[in-house]
């Protein structure tokens, strides 16, 4: 029986874990948990505005995100656009706040530009 039961566990998972990284099962959250509010005719429809989204890599997330937002025509703003921050101290593993002695410009590693806030750091992220 612990066989039986461990066997069917893998293959949810193992499925699962296929299918979290598709187009299909984003869409399939997405629409279920706030999109069904693009709707056209509804008392509910109301517009949707993506803020704040950002990836280090160019992976599925990232092509499937773009995916959803184009095929919905939602508006959206990649953040941030500046290649620095300005920094007063950082956040311990464990949540206490550390305080620099000094506030700091930092590289922001999410920033669409570079320090010199000229070039593009990543040109993958420029639709």
């Amino acid at each position: 029986m612990f066989l039986f039961v461990s066997t069917l566990l893998t293959i949810g998972l193992v499925t699962f874990a296929r299918l979290a990284d598709t187009y299909w099962y984003m869409r399939f959250v997405f629409d279920t948990k706030w999109g069904f509010a693009l709707a056209e005719g509804y008392s509910y429809t109301a517009p949707v505005w993506m803020g704040e989204f950002g990836q280090m890599v160019r992976g599925n997330y990232w092509l499937n995100m773009l995916r959803y937002l184009a095929d919905r025509d939602i508006d959206f703003a990649y953040w941030p656009l500046n290649g620095l921050k300005y920094s007063e101290g950082y956040f311990t593993n464990s949540g206490v706040f550390h305080e620099f002695d000094h506030p700091r410009w930092e590289d922001e590693q999410f920033g669409l530009l570079l320090s010199d806030s000229w070039s593009v750091r990543h040109t993958w992220k420029l639709l």
